[in-house]
């Protein structure tokens, strides 16, 4: 996952500015295992699965598939993370 870049704005601003992207909020609060399991229940994209939260955070972000969906369903999935 990028954040940001280290050489040129300090780590603190790049931390901070995490917390304005819900998708990363979503990986630090549940993982990104359970955002591949939200895209398996509710869609036909396929992917491979593992038990490695490294991979499965590759996999939501190079997944072609995977952000567009996400982005279509921002509705759905946002309100679990805030509990809205």
């Amino acid at each position: 996952m990028r954040l940001g870049n280290v050489w040129k704005e300090p780590v603190k601003t790049i931390y901070e500015r995490t917390y304005e992207d819900i998708l990363k909020v979503w990986i630090g609060t549940d993982g990104a295992q359970a955002i591949l399991q939200y895209v398996y229940d509710n869609s036909d994209i396929k992917f491979h699965q593992s038990g490695n939260g490294c991979e499965a955070c590759i996999e939501v972000f190079e997944n072609p598939k995977i952000i567009p969906f996400l982005r279509e369903h921002y509705d759905d999935w946002a309100k679990k993370i805030f509990f809205i």
